[in-house]
């Protein structure tokens, strides 16, 4: 069980493992693969532009260049913002 705080509010989320797959970059970019239950922050800098913080029970793609910024491609399963959730 996961449990995410801020200030006063809670949110408690059953943790059910995850798995990645990391590929080589073809070019200046890291492609990611997450599947399972995953957390995605994502910040100012990042496409697309954050904040955000989500809980992901599915699919997640992205690639990280060199300078560290996300670029989200696809999200396959179901989300919960967790923001908004709290």
């Amino acid at each position: 069980m996961s449990t995410y705080i801020a200030e006063s509010a809670a949110l408690s989320l059953r943790s059910n493992g995850s798995e990645q797959r990391i590929f080589p970059p073809p070019n200046d970019s890291y492609l990611i693969e997450l599947l399972g239950n995953t957390v995605i922050i994502l910040f100012p800098t990042d496409n697309p532009a954050g904040p955000s913080t989500t809980l992901v029970s599915g699919r997640v793609v992205f690639t990280i260049d060199n300078a560290g910024v996300f670029t989200l491609l696809t999200i396959d399963g179901h989300t919960t913002d967790i923001c908004a959730a709290l």
